[in-house]
């Protein structure tokens, strides 16, 4: 049983927990930091290993202290009955631990191998494997890791022997040469992932051998086998990585040497068993902080209902994308320091404290160095992004909104920000703007007009006039710069100059900042869902993420911003617009839209109010042709004294739609070049070898065919 803790070597211990890291590794995505340059991100190893290092001294104190009791036991001597939240905690850190692992896992299955495998049963044969695994206790979970360690190294050997002759020099830059951004965030996201931290921390009593030793020898490989990676696939790559959902996975693929022409499948099996590994470890520390908490007794069913909660879970998530919370990597990096730094520093400076009471010198001398090393590493980790950030308020201007104007070679900047006045009664945004030749120059003499500091972590969006929208990358690239820059913030396109709509008096008495931001909040009414800064920063120049946002007008009392059509972007940039009635349509392709009115092309106009759509995609290749099917269920309100059989009625709404979606898509994709139902993303994730042969893929875009079909009923209100 869990309970029985039994005993393994320090090998073996860092051998499972070297697989449990190794797997999240060789599953690294792009996308999990913002779609941010891999690159740099060798920088972020180079940073995170000694920080990762550091974050070990906390648990390597409690164990040299007393190598008898874990983290549990700290509390337990400590806290007495109290010690059940500490138990808790971690029992729902080593849970969620699972849930990022299996969610995690449906991504790669469903992305990156085939969008049409059936993720959910794999995941549960997975999870029934791994609750087995961890019924067994970690013996047999050790001795399991042994048998995948020899795979997972023979694995990354031939890796390194098929991609080394596929290097181009030319992929690798000067690091730091694009952005810090990404060496940040890449940092954040290697930090975040150190959970094997707090399972030390709970498993090294059981555990025979120096802890000191393999901890560093297991965080030195994880980093190793990390910018290892990096090289490999950076320079085997080069351009396409932007594109990749899973870059390693990826690189297996083009492997092309005789017998090594399915080195994906043994990628797949590599990662399934090593999911096997990870699942059936943190799934068992579950159980036995259960058991801490509750007894004997409750650790028997934790593993049953720890299985069926991921299980739940997965499937939950399995429709997420990456910006959902179980990958936010802020999330997680404070998730993990609590785990793995902050209580591990709290139990010893109580246990010092408590040792320090009783009259016995071995006691006071090794109280006092362990006190010494927990002051040193507790103002090394206020160090960590955000601990120390402190700012009066007299002294920032809180910007809440900003519009961008571009005339010429002239910008003008128009920020809505917090009116901090005393007072009990909600007061209108402030209005400051300032003129430059560029963005940065406009907030510095923002910053100098004012005498104060803008800060930027409270804006919620970004406007621009159609002219700054045209050469976006210009605009945005100080926000690019600024670390502060909030990544959810939207982007909207105005009709007209910004600087007309955000400052004018009557909006400011009806509307704030978000209230505005609200407008492209959701899709009714037609308007397109405005899409974050982050997502915009994904789909510069990758070639095949192109985006749409709403374009913003002021309504005809001058009082209410609303919504305008919708602008398209192609690889960062506006490319063209669509009408409102167009916007509507753009929903419908995307199976976005709830309670859209549509006016039919009749002699009445008839309303059709939609319900909801959903589609069936289909991409096929033949011949360097891409064809794109899709075919659509619109639900449409049954209008007032119709009735439910009106055949007629539904074959009108059916052709209808369907000229429509044709011609919106042909709008934009073949005259705005935009690809905004995202064709390239499954061309590639469905023809990878043709996919990696096109250039430019936008060009490619516009020979792709286009096929729709649409079936409309009928539903009550």
């Amino acid at each position: 049983m869990t309970t029985n803790r039994g005993m393994i070597t320090a090998g073996q211990l860092f051998v499972l927990l070297f697989i449990s890291r190794a797997i999240v590794t060789i599953t690294y995505s792009p996308e999990l930091s913002s779609g941010d340059d891999m690159w740099n991100h060798l920088l972020s190893a180079m940073f995170a290993f000694p920080l990762s290092l550091i974050m070990l001294i906390p648990t390597l104190l409690l164990w040299k202290l007393n190598r008898d009791m874990s983290v549990l036991e700290y509390g337990e001597d400590i806290f007495k009955r109290l010690s059940i939240i500490i138990s808790l905690f971690y029992a729902l850190y080593f849970i969620m631990v699972c849930g990022y692992g299996i969610a995690l896992y449906n991504k790669f299955v469903s992305l990156g191998v085939n969008g049409e495998a059936p993720v959910f049963a794999v995941a549960v044969a997975v999870l029934v494997a791994s609750c087995y695994g961890a019924f067994k206790g970690v013996e047999a979970i050790a001795r399991a890791s042994g048998l995948i360690l020899i795979g997972l190294i023979a694995t990354v050997l031939i890796l390194i022997f098929a991609l080394t002759p596929s290097i181009n020099t030319e992929n690798y830059r000067t690091i730091l040469s694009t952005s810090y951004t990404s060496t940040y965030n890449g940092t954040i996201l290697m930090l975040s992932r150190m959970s094997c931290i707090p399972a030390i921390a709970v498993l090294y009593p059981i555990v025979k051998g120096n802890i000191a030793k393999g901890s560093v020898l297991w965080c030195s490989s994880i980093f190793i086998l990390v910018m290892i990676s990096i090289i490999l696939v950076t320079g085997s790559l080069g351009d396409y990585l932007k594109n990749s959902v899973f870059p390693v996975y990826q690189a297996a693929k083009t492997v092309n040497i005789g017998f090594l022409q399915r080195l994906d499948a043994l990628f797949i099996g590599l990662w399934t068993a090593g999911l096997f590994c990870r699942l059936s470890l943190f799934l068992y520390l579950f159980a036995l902080c259960v058991g801490k908490a509750f007894g004997k007794r409750a650790s028997r069913f934790a593993i049953i209902v720890g299985g069926t909660a991921i299980l739940i879970f997965g499937a939950v998530t399995a429709d997420m994308g990456f910006t959902s919370f179980i990958f936010n990597i802020n999330f997680w990096l404070w998730f993990t320091l609590v785990s793995a730094v902050f209580i591990p520093i709290f139990l010893l400076i109580c246990y010092v404290v408590k040792a320090s009471g009783k009259k016995n010198k071995t006691h006071k001398k090794s109280g006092a160095k362990a006190l010494i090393l927990t002051i040193g590493i507790g103002l090394t980790v206020l160090t960590f992004s955000g601990c120390m950030s402190r700012a009066e308020l007299n002294e920032k201007v809180i910007v809440e909104g900003i519009g961008i104007d571009k005339e010429n070679d002239k910008y003008t900047l128009t920020t809505m920000v917090l009116n901090i006045k005393s007072t009990e009664e909600a007061l209108p945004p402030n209005i400051i703007s300032a003129s430059g030749g560029s963005v940065a120059e406009c907030f510095d003499n923002i910053s100098r007009n004012t005498g104060r500091q803008v800060m930027l972590s409270s804006n919620r969006f970004i406007a621009m006039n159609k002219t700054a929208a045209t050469v976006a990358d210009e605009v945005l690239s100080y926000f690019n710069n600024s670390f502060e820059a909030r990544p959810d913030a939207l982007i909207y396109v105005t009709e007209g100059n910004t600087a007309n709509i955000l400052s004018n008096e009557k909006v400011l008495d009806t509307m704030t900042a978000e209230d505005i931001a609200m407008i492209g909040g959701d899709y009714s009414n037609g308007t397109v869902k405005a899409c974050e800064y982050k997502e915009y920063k994904a789909s510069d120049n990758s070639g095949i993420y192109d985006i749409a946002v709403p374009i913003l007008m002021l309504d005809e009392s001058k009082t209410q911003i609303v919504p305008d059509g919708v602008a398209l972007f192609c690889k960062g940039k506006m490319s063209g617009t669509l009408t409102t009635n167009e916007s509507i349509i753009l929903n419908i392709l995307s199976d976005n839209v709830s309670g859209a009115v549509i006016l039919l092309n009749d002699d009445k106009k008839t309303p059709i109010k939609i319900v909801s759509a959903k589609s069936e995609n289909n991409i096929s290749h033949n011949k360097d042709i891409f064809n794109y099917s899709k075919n659509l269920e619109v639900s449409l309100e049954l209008p007032e004294g119709s009735n439910s059989q009106n055949k007629k009625l539904l074959e009108e709404v059916e052709k209808f739609l369907k000229k429509s979606c044709c011609e919106t898509a042909e709008k934009a994709i073949k005259t705005y070049n935009s690809d905004i139902l995202r064709i390239g993303k499954k061309a590639q994730n469905g023809f990878y070898y043709d996919f990696e042969k096109i250039k430019d893929w936008h060009e490619a875009l516009q020979s792709v065919k286009l096929d729709f079909s649409v079936k409309a009923n009928f539903v009550r209100s």
